[in-house]
């Protein structure tokens, strides 16, 4: 079929966990409450018949932003297991 590639799709996922990973270890918890808000700003304005689609928009980045935070928590927590482990071996 003209138009069709038959290379194989890559994985979103397998693609986009060595992007998150990067930005929990250079970012902070501040600059990822940071990262929607202009987005959620935007939102809030919307009105009229987008109104219901924005509330969707602005559930999904509420998740994303627990989702966030539960991650810097697990890092701050193997972060700290990290110098505990360092401090018994001395």
């Amino acid at each position: 079929m003209p138009g069709k590639s038959k290379t194989p799709k890559a994985d979103p996922v397998a693609s986009t966990y060595p992007n998150l990973e990067r930005y929990l270890e250079q970012c902070e918890r501040d600059s990822a409450a940071k990262l929607f808000e202009h987005t959620r700003k935007k939102l809030d304005g919307v009105g009229g018949n987008k109104s219901a689609q924005a509330k969707k928009a602005l559930a999904a980045i509420n998740r994303v932003e627990g989702l966030l935070a539960e991650l810097f928590d697990v890092r701050t927590k193997l972060e700290e297991q990290a110098r505990q482990a360092k401090m018994t071996r001395r």
